[in-house]
């Protein structure tokens, strides 16, 4: 948290939070239903819940957060070898409206988490 107490996106953005081990375990489960479909991860932080859907097989996946955290997004889907193989990374700030690339995505399945 910042010194006024607010939390810091930046901050939050960078640490692998329980609940994507949980959404990844989920999708292995499922695997077969990921293979071939279009992900949206909301506030993917570090990336591992929408990367794994890529690994799973997803036909495409945005990973979305704000502006100051997409460096570290385009970073671990680089290092995994997976940005523009089917993996975009987009800007997302809730608080505005929403983009209509993201809007239009036709989407299978959309994940979202703290």
């Amino acid at each position: 948290r910042g010194a006024d107490g607010e939390v810091v996106p930046a901050v939050t953005a960078a640490k692998v939070w329980p609940s994507a081990y949980a959404m990844l375990r989920a999708m292995e489960e499922r695997g077969g239903e990921v293979a071939g479909s279009r992900v949206l991860e909301l506030g993917a932080g570090t990336g591992l819940a929408g990367m794994s859907g890529a690994v799973l097989g997803a036909s495409h996946v945005a990973l979305t957060d704000l502006p100051e955290n997409l460096p570290l997004l385009r970073r671990n889907a680089a290092l995994n070898r997976l940005e523009g193989d089917g993996v975009e990374v987009a800007s997302l700030d809730w608080t505005q409206p929403l983009p209509e690339a993201l809007l239009a995505g036709g989407w299978d399945l959309i994940l979202a988490a703290d």
